[in-house]
């Protein structure tokens, strides 16, 4: 349920390290 926001999010924090999301 939940997993699936957090990873999504992790996800999009991740690429926003190397560019935009």
């Amino acid at each position: 349920m939940a997993m699936s926001t957090v990873i999504l999010f992790v996800s999009c924090s991740l690429a926003m390290t190397f560019s935009n999301c």
